[in-house]
């Protein structure tokens, strides 16, 4: 209570001057600070309002939520910071009736972040608001400080700069774009859009929204490629994103067979291990089996609590998923594995690149041998993934193939010397390694999950990322000759 008291009180000692709040208060009861919202002149006797406020029994989320969003009228944008630690046990309980009832009250132009404290949360619940209304969901466990996770996020959204965010991609059809809305572009922050298109060329990417000078509109002149298959991060982002996506609809509205499809497919493609997407580390080989692996995915969802130690941490997982902040490849790092755009599942001492399935015919190819070189001079993007050794499974320019390390039998081995080639990047191909440099280092280079550098759409810069998975690897082989 203590720490929840010091947020409010941080927030309202940062208010703008043309700022306006509200303070609702709830146990059983609902109370209010004022009875509309007051300007922020009157913040300090808001800090003393907090100060004062008392730990009391039950949760009437209905009425907290109903009150705090009937306050706002909808002229300008507002924003609802919404702290809970407990399950709701007064008003209405059922989380489908809240939803209802803050439907019904909510004017337009509000966002809702949530904060659920400890782990006696509705995290099912808090997703479905935030979601709703174009927030976000944070989750504070017993270990962590209300304060200053509070603090975090109101530093990041307390300066929108372009409100009612409409965004229009002019010149190719996009679809599954990630997040599914940008309501608000806060200062200091981009604004990054992923998703999948059809289509080719120049297009123009129209940003409409209003300033606090009025109504804008910016366009950007961008080039969508054929295929670019140099900039793997791009896929990367784009399916954390999105399966974070999916996973919240199918949490928040209930199972549906298209969406545990989409998510097999995503997370198989993107080697992406979730709580509903355990199998990957567990049972790698249901990466082959899409119908066992949507029953995983339905079984995991059956099973998931609403509330409770592992609900927060699921959830906790999501979030960190949308946000970049995900280990892609799980707790369990020897079973699946992304290098390039590709996963990589490892079934009895073989790894397996998605698409590929074990009973596949296969040719062996040596590394060292000239076929292996001849591979490598023609694919250069494959030397990342011969880099998990012993052996691999690649699609290679005529199908299937296995790479097969000397000594396999016996643990790692030496890279052999193997000619240079030219990377489609421009620079020196993985191929350009040294006998310095075993499988375990090389596959440790080969797992980051960074890929290329990343050009993307970003209201005031652009982000750049590492080199890809293959490069790592190269870098990692020619430092260490030096």
């Amino acid at each position: 209570m203590a720490q929840a008291a010091d947020a409010a009180a941080y927030i309202l000692d940062h208010l703008g001057a043309a700022d306006r709040f509200a303070i609702v208060s709830f146990a059983r009861s609902v109370r209010t600070f004022r009875p509309g919202l007051s300007p922020a002149r009157e913040a300090r006797a808001g800090v003393g309002y907090v100060r004062d406020l008392e730990a009391g029994g039950g949760t009437n989320i209905s009425g907290v939520i109903e009150r705090a969003l009937s306050l706002l009228e909808g002229e300008r944008s507002s924003a609802v910071i919404f702290l809970t630690d407990g399950l709701p046990t007064a008003g209405i309980e059922d989380p489908a009736g809240i939803m209802d009832v803050a439907e019904g009250a909510a004017a337009e132009r509000v966002q809702l972040f949530a904060f659920g404290v400890g782990f006696d949360v509705d995290t099912v619940l808090l997703d479905a608001l935030s979601s709703r209304f174009a927030g976000s969901s944070h989750y504070v466990t017993p270990d962590e400080r209300v304060d200053t996770e509070v603090q975090r996020l109101f530093e990041r959204v307390s300066t929108p700069v372009l409100t009612d965010v409409e965004i229009s991609i002019e010149g190719v059809d996009t679809w599954n774009l990630a997040p599914a809305e940008i309501a608000v572009i806060f200062a200091g922050s981009q604004a990054l859009l992923t998703g999948r298109y059809d289509g080719s060329g120049p297009a123009t990417v129209v940003v409409r929204g209003n300033s606090i000078a009025g109504p804008v509109r910016f366009e950007y002149e961008v080039e969508f490629p054929r295929r670019d298959d140099d900039e793997p991060a791009v896929a990367q982002i784009w399916a954390q994103r999105r399966v974070a996506d999916v996973l919240t609809e199918l949490r928040v509205e209930g199972s549906r067979e298209s969406l545990i499809e989409e998510i097999v497919e995503i997370t198989t493609r993107g080697g992406i291990v979730t709580p509903f997407t355990a199998y990957l580390a567990e049972e790698p080989e249901l990466a082959f089996r899409p119908q066992e692996a949507a029953r995983a995915v339905g079984d995991a969802d059956a099973a998931a609590p609403a509330s409770g130690q592992s609900a927060v941490e699921g959830a906790a997982d999501l979030e960190a998923l949308r946000d970049g902040r995900f280990d892609l490849g799980g707790s369990d790092r020897n079973t699946a594995r992304v290098v390039g755009v590709h996963s990589y599942f490892a079934v009895e001492g073989t790894w397996y690149r998605d698409g590929m399935e074990p009973g596949d015919d296969a040719p062996e190819l040596l590394v060292g041998s000239p076929e292996f070189a001849t591979l490598l001079q023609t694919a250069p993007e494959l030397a990342g993934a011969a880099a998990l050794g012993p052996r691999v499974v690649v699609l290679g320019p005529d199908g299937p193939v296995t790479i097969v390390w000397p000594e396999a039998e016996g643990g790692p081995s030496t890279l052999p010397d193997l000619p240079r080639t030219s990377s489609p990047s421009g620079g020196t191909a993985a191929s350009a390694a040294t006998t310095s440099a075993t499988t375990e280092q090389a596959a440790d280079g080969a797992n980051g999950a960074g890929g290329g550098g990343l050009s993307a759409l970003a209201i005031g810069g652009t982000v750049t990322l590492g080199a890809g998975a293959g490069a790592v690897a190269a870098l990692r082989w020619r430092r260490r000759r030096a």
